[in-house]
């Protein structure tokens, strides 16, 4: 038998997977990768020298390897939870990327975990840049589309209705029709979707009106309901010399609300300003059910009802 065959692939990326999670710290992260991939690389033995940023670099020859043995230019890591047992490693060469998955398939251990290793799908866009700088502009471009995009949703419909278009001329022309018929079909076809995409915005804006305008309703609603249910418990309290004073304004003063309450047989106001509510106690239930019946179970003051019932 033969030395093993080496897997032939046109990326420089490698995929590695069952990684340690942490460190979090990327630069942390690199340099406990390259301990175990190569005990003597300079930057594991001197933790003062900082690792190189090969980010999308302008000189796609203006490289620096963070693993000269090896040929690695770069270690990212995602920051998606699923995938933070995994990192992608980019080489100079595909040759490097090549002997490196022989070398240590199967054979790395990181913390007691064999790492499995295998050829990115696709070349990352330092791996694309070093390889083809055209491609690399031409992707790097589409990716940033891609973000505009999908943070416009004005821009996305009408990059789609574009692009819908343009297949429809492609179409009308391999059936042999004149430029001028297809001028008429693919600007009746834009006016209608275009009609069509205003009724159907029109159509989510009400949607959306009349859900706010229900929730707004809701949540007045359960206010409502939670005064009533507060109101009804008074309410249910027989006579006693002690009224119970609910909602007052939050600036009112115990001389306040004695004026209000002074009559006949009154006795002393008692002011819990933090649930805005008072006691008012007179001598006999008879004097504070005289009050409570002259102001009535709701009475408008300073701009707020506050409700009176009996204490319990």
């Amino acid at each position: 038998m033969g030395p093993p065959k080496i897997e032939k692939k046109s990326t420089r990326t490698l995929y590695l997977k069952n990684l340690p999670r942490r460190p979090k710290n990327k630069e942390n992260y690199t340099k406990l990768l390259l301990k175990h991939i190569n005990p003597s690389n300079k930057f594991v033995n001197n933790p003062s020298l900082q690792l190189p940023t090969n980010t999308l670099p302008k000189d796609q020859f203006d490289v620096e390897s963070i693993d000269e043995k090896t040929g690695i230019v770069s270690v990212s890591k995602s920051n998606a939870k699923t995938l933070n047992s995994q990192c992608f490693i980019t080489f100079t060469t595909v040759e490097k990327a090549s002997q490196f998955k022989e070398d240590f398939d199967n054979k790395l251990l990181i913390n007691g975990s064999k790492i499995d290793i295998g050829f990115s799908k696709k070349d990352s866009f330092l791996g694309l840049c070093l390889k083809d700088r055209t491609k690399f502009q031409l992707a790097l471009k589409n990716r940033n589309t891609k973000k505009a995009l999908l943070a416009n949703d004005e821009l996305l419909r009408r990059h789609k209705l574009k692009r819908t278009l343009r297949r429809l001329r492609r179409r009308l022309r391999v059936k042999g029709k004149t430029e001028e018929q297809i001028y008429d079909i693919v600007k009746n076809l834009e006016a209608e979707r275009t009609t069509k995409t205003r009724i159907l915005e029109n159509k989510d804006e009400k949607k959306k009106t009349k859900a706010s305008k229900a929730s707004i309703d809701k949540s007045s609603t359960m206010q409502k309901t939670k005064l009533a249910i507060k109101e009804a418990s008074t309410s249910q309290n027989p006579p006693n010399k002690v009224l119970l004073v609910q909602h007052l304004p939050s600036d009112v003063s115990e001389e306040d609300v004695a004026e209000l309450f002074t009559s006949e047989g009154f006795v002393e106001v008692r002011l819990i300003r933090v649930r805005n509510l008072a006691f008012v106690e007179y001598n006999t239930i008879g004097q504070a059910s005289a009050t409570k019946k002259k102001l009535s179970d709701i009475f408008n003051w300073k701009g707020k009802e506050i409700t009176i019932g009996f204490a319990k």
